[in-house]
């Protein structure tokens, strides 16, 4: 995959009109969703969380986490926990754009998705207590509709899309799924979908 899909990514979000959210009693977060090429291929690095953290335990994620007091933005407050989860510097990291924020019923974070390019290879460094895996996923897999199940939950009495990427072991879904479908809309032209109910999902009402 040419360098050139890289600046149309860019390009596009650019262009694109961001939604950015806030509200009393919400707490701002951000991911950094690193890009890297590989043989030609883009890839998207993704994170497996301990099974000892207090929030999303276990799950598959972009690295990141909360805003501090000291940190002057989503791009900064990404790029920190980047750094102090996988030892990504942020200098080494070429900031392509944001995606738009989005709501975590469960643990009250509007996320605030920073897309970032990163060399490759490279020398991560992974903190121990917070990652428990590394997980490197080809654009291409998580293109390909036998790799993605949509299920509709119930969320305040509102239909919510639920998405699951799988790759080999690995499922990918929840707030990681959102966002990822986010870049995907913007890689592929995939609709895009409107915001979210901001509940926690109850129930199952289909699947397709």
């Amino acid at each position: 995959m040419p360098t050139g899909m890289l600046e149309a990514i860019q390009e596009e979000l650019r262009r694109r009109s961001r939604h950015a959210l806030d509200g009393p009693g919400w707490r701002r977060a951000s991911v950094l969703v690193p890009l890297y090429l590989r043989e030609g291929d883009l890839y998207l690095l993704f994170t497996k969380r301990t099974e000892h953290l207090r929030h999303h335990k276990g799950q598959i994620c972009f690295p990141g986490g909360g805003q501090h007091d000291h940190d002057t933005s989503p791009q900064e407050t990404a790029l920190r926990e980047a750094q102090e989860e996988v030892g990504i510097q942020a200098g080494d990291v070429e900031l392509l754009g944001s995606l738009d924020d989005i709501e975590v019923g469960p643990s009250r974070y509007l996320v605030t998705p920073i897309i970032g390019r990163i060399p490759y290879p490279y020398p991560f460094r992974v903190n121990h207590e917070e990652i428990a895996e590394l997980i490197h996923i080809p654009l291409g897999a998580l293109l390909d509709p036998r790799n993605v199940r949509r299920e509709v939950w119930e969320a305040d009495g509102l239909p919510l899309p639920i998405y699951f990427y799988s790759h080999g072991a690995h499922t990918v879904w929840g707030a990681t799924a959102r966002i990822l479908r986010q870049f995907l809309e913007v890689v592929s032209g995939l609709p895009r979908e409107g915001p979210h109910p901001t509940g926690r999902p109850r129930q199952i009402i289909r699947r397709t």
